[in-house]
């Protein structure tokens, strides 16, 4: 079983999903979603390059005009689909076109007789029909390709490789317009059963796998029964290879990027020497049977090796500072195995050889170069590649175009390489041509290097180049439009980019690590040490008694501590993202113009990557980042203690909230300031603190899981609202746009608009609550935003939430007890001004505070509570300041007697 040459192949898909006025025949919307869906399938699945999509033919000649050139240029498949309204004239089904009339369907429609010749004299080996339209089942008869006048029968039955698929039977004659997806219901269903797959063991699905399954989709779903037809080699064709299939593969090695052993037997082959790979682990794994590798000295044939023994013997030589192949234990090679020498003049073909490379009975002896031809097209699960050169090249390119080929050398297309996977330890094994062909027939690369540190920096390159491949590019687009250079320039920039936020993360931790900021991170190194036992296995932190002296002396972690803890938490962050299965594709999306360079992303590739498999693993990446770059080392364990949240809880939260504020470009533009570093620092760590507290009230004050999109649009629009209120305030020299909680004078050096945006950042206690009493009272935000500015000047609100937000010292209870006083305090302020919004009177607030204040006078000898210049901090009477507070705010006014 074969995917078809996507050179020699060519398709031809129709379909009129629009009619004229008074046509008799109903438009057919879901028929340019058939389309549309069927060749992304062919392309991207099937590896289809020719491909004619007629949408909404004109007039009869269309069909002929792109039938045409594909009956005379195919020699492996041709396939022809049509989609829309199909009719009888005579009892023969006709198709019709967007100018097609019910009432004269005899003249202006096409007779599928018509189709049905043009295909039956192609020389192509394998011809297909798919009908999806109503009277579709008629075409089914003694031929091959549907009826034929009895006089042409017995020419019809000869005709190999012929291949009918129709969305109706014999006996029911209307196809349903709707189904899943936005396509009609027999089209739908055939992609849905192609990209769900059949039993993992089948590596294709055939025609002949795919019709009961989608006769059975079908029935269960109440449409009408398809029917199909076919001659001999017909049935063998493939359409895609099977993801469950891929995916059993898939999971049993190599996934994100870490060496993966399986708890199965595979089967590879070998290019390189055998030892001084920097990067062995493959060819060292104890499940791997190595059926044959080659050097630029020997090859080596084992056609049913015994896989421990065999990678005892690999390891063996692997040791040795000049171990080849010529050193393996003969006794070790199975039956019909063995090295020879790529200077002999030939070399002897056992029958076991001949069936582990899937070569004809008949070859018993070949010369070197087409050994190694047959090694590098085996049927194997993984080719390992630690070579130097370029061997695979698309079916398009020539050797003697290819840069650095060797005179001599072997060189196979990518469409016959038979493995699943190909692992590269050494340079680059195929040409980019050949990684889309390769990647578009289904096949993976994986890339195997040592990890320089945090995240997966190394496989920048890879992952585009996947990324490009998997969304529809094709080859010639990819080499053409000059993605390569882009991608490189792209990969210097974003390791660049990396490099500089790891420095920047260091650096802000240093500051930050006392004195609350140790005692985080030593519960985050317990919580590591428990759950993530392998990213700690070359790592050596202190133990919390160590750094608990450390705290007292002054000190904290050092900074090579402080770069493994940061990777480590990344790699944990990215691991719990990248398995939140039903994660919204929103989260990821909002980071994704961080890993594309300018000129790579735009909205094309926007709208293919919410559909990619990639999307949540280089999403949880960026996020996992992200995080730690603007929150801190610490910013997930934190938020976590207080709220009790999720990892991915606060993944949603940080993105709305990073959103919302704008941090991204407020970070970003004090580092590229001319402030000096102390102050920076300063500032990032303070926003900081307002990231944390609008996570917390996300993770608090909404539904969890959070929907990503539906509170960013409400939100971010009362946000940007609120601003324009306050800027209006500021131009009419107002004080209020500065009277925010912490009194904070900024440096000078940045600009308006920056600082402005700072103090913006201040209001993030009251902000969204701001645009919750909105919703509720209907009230114009100028008004709600006068009432805060009333409330926060006649009552201590603002400096008792400073107060308690200076109080931090890390320790997990103490801290969490000043979150819950500080939402408490905040709600308070929120009752006070959705009181006043619908018609309360804030006086009376203002006069039952008072009373309150007089119980209290003897706080302290001769002192209402008087706050020093440095706010000094006390929790016993923040609690009842606090308690007070949200005492009279209680309740509405009507409800509570004054």
């Amino acid at each position: 079983m074969r995917l078809p040459n996507s050179q020699s192949s060519r398709a031809v898909i129709i379909g009129t999903a629009a009619y004229d006025v008074n046509s008799g025949f109903s438009a057919l919307p879901a028929v340019e979603n058939n389309l549309m869906e069927i060749e992304n399938f062919l392309r991207t699945q099937t590896g289809l390059q020719h491909i004619v999509n007629v949408t909404n033919p004109p007039a009869a000649v269309s069909f002929g005009d792109a039938l045409s050139s594909a009956v005379e240029e195919a020699d492996d498949l041709l396939l022809f689909y049509y989609s829309g309204h199909g009719t009888t004239v005579n009892d023969e089904l006709v198709l019709t076109y967007s100018a097609s009339s019910a009432d004269k369907a005899k003249y202006t429609t096409v007779p599928y007789s018509a189709i049905r010749e043009d295909i039956a004299r192609s020389s192509a080996s394998i011809k297909v029909v798919i009908l999806d339209c109503c009277y579709s089942g008629k075409v089914h008869g003694k031929g091959y390709l549907g009826n034929l006048a009895d006089e042409n029968i017995d020419d019809q039955t000869v005709i190999e490789g012929a291949y009918v698929l129709t969305a109706t039977g014999t006996t029911r004659n209307f196809a349903s317009a709707s189904g899943n997806g936005g396509c009609t219901a027999f089209t739908g269903a055939f992609l849905d059963v192609l990209r769900a797959g059949t039993r993992p063991q089948d590596q294709f699905i055939s025609l002949a796998t795919l019709f009961p399954l989608l006769q059975a989709r079908l029935r269960g779903e109440n449409h009408p029964t398809p029917r199909s037809s076919g001659r001999n080699t017909a049935y063998g064709l493939a359409l895609s290879r099977n993801p469950q299939w891929l995916e059993s593969q898939h999971k049993r090695f190599f996934r994100n990027r870490d060496v993966e052993l399986p708890i199965e037997d595979f089967t590879a082959i070998g290019v390189g020497y055998i030892s001084g790979d920097s990067s062995p682990g493959p060819i060292l794994a104890d499940r791997m049977r190595l059926v044959a590798a080659f050097d630029d000295d020997y090859i080596f044939i084992d056609p049913d090796p015994t896989a421990i023994l065999a990678a005892r013997e690999r390891q063996r030589i692997f040791g040795q500072p000049e171990g080849t192949w010529q050193e393996y234990d003969r006794n070790l090679i199975s039956t019909g195995g063995g090295i020879w020498s790529r200077e002999a003049p030939s070399i002897p073909i056992s029958p076991q050889a001949s069936v582990a490379l899937d070569l004809h009975s008949d070859i018993t002896e070949v010369s070197p170069a087409d050994l190694i031809d047959a090694v590098l097209r085996a049927p194997v699960d993984v080719l390992l590649n630690g070579g130097a050169r370029i061997l695979i090249k698309a079916s398009v390119e020539s050797i003697a175009a290819l840069s650095g080929s060797v005179d001599g050398e072997v060189h196979v297309d990518a469409s016959s390489v038979r493995a699943a996977v190909i692992c590269e330890a050494g340079n680059r094994i195929a040409t980019p041509r050949a990684q889309v062909e390769f990647l578009a027939a289904g096949g993976r690369f994986e890339r195997i290097e040592p990890d320089s540190g945090v995240g997966g920096d190394q496989n920048y390159e890879g992952n585009l180049e996947i990324i490009f491949c998997n969304t529809g590019s094709s080859i010639d687009g990819f080499v053409e439009n000059d993605y390569r250079d882009s991608i490189t320039r792209a990969s210097n920039k974003y390791r660049l980019q990396a490099d500089v936020q790891r420095s920047r993360v260091l650096r802000t931790a240093q500051r930050e690590r006392l004195p609350g900021g140790s005692r985080i991170f030593s519960r985050l190194i317990e919580e590591l040490r428990h759950t993530e036992k392998e990213s700690l296995s070359e790592v050596e932190f202190p133990f919390d008694t160590e750094i608990e002296r450390r705290a007292q002396r002054g000190q904290g972690l050092t900074t090579w501590e402080l770069a493994q803890l940061a990777a480590c938490e990344e790699i944990r962050l990215s691991k719990n993202l990248a398995e939140w299965a039903d994660a919204p594709s929103r989260l990821w999306l909002h980071a994704l113009p961080q890993y594309f360079s300018d000129g790579l992303w735009n909205s094309d590739l926007r709208d293919k990557m919410q559909k990619h498999p990639h999307l949540r693993m280089i999403g949880a990446e960026l996020i996992a980042r992200d995080m730690i770059y603007l929150g801190g080392i610490g910013y997930v364990k934190r938020i976590t203690e207080q709220t009790m949240a999720t990892i991915r809880d606060v993944a949603s939260a940080f993105e709305l909230s990073t959103e919302i504020l704008g941090l991204r470009r407020i970070v970003a533009e004090i580092w590229q300031s001319s402030l000096p570093e102390s102050e920076k620092i300063d500032l990032v760590i303070w926003l900081r603190s307002c990231l944390d507290g609008m996570t917390r009230w996300f993770i608090n004050n909404r539904p969890r899981p959070a929907s990503i999109g539906f509170e960013f649009n409400q939100y971010s629009r009362g946000a940007e609202s609120i601003r324009a209120v306050l800027a209006g305030l500021k131009e009419s020299s107002s004080s209020s746009f500065l009277s925010v909680d912490s009194g904070r004078a900024l440096p000078d050096g940045l600009p308006s608009w920056v600082s402005d945006d700072i103090r913006f950042c201040e209001y993030w206690p009251d902000l969204l609550n701001m645009v919750d009493i909105h919703m509720i009272a209907e009230v114009a935000y100028s008004s709600i935003v006068g009432a805060y500015i009333s409330a926060r000047h006649e009552l201590p609100i603002g400096r008792v939430r400073s107060a308690l937000l200076s109080g931090f010292t890390g320790g997990r209870w103490h801290d969490v007890a000043l979150v819950l006083l500080h939402e408490e305090a905040s709600m308070a302020m929120r009752n006070l001004v959705l009181y006043t919004s619908q018609g309360d009177v804030l006086q009376r607030r203002l006069d039952e505070w008072e009373k309150m204040r007089a119980r209290h006078s003897a706080w302290e000898p001769g002192s209402n509570f008087v706050w020093s210049p440095t706010w000094s901090y006390d929790l016993a009477r923040l609690s009842i300041l606090v308690g007070d507070l949200s005492h009279i705010a209680r309740y509405p006014a009507w409800a509570v007697p004054y």
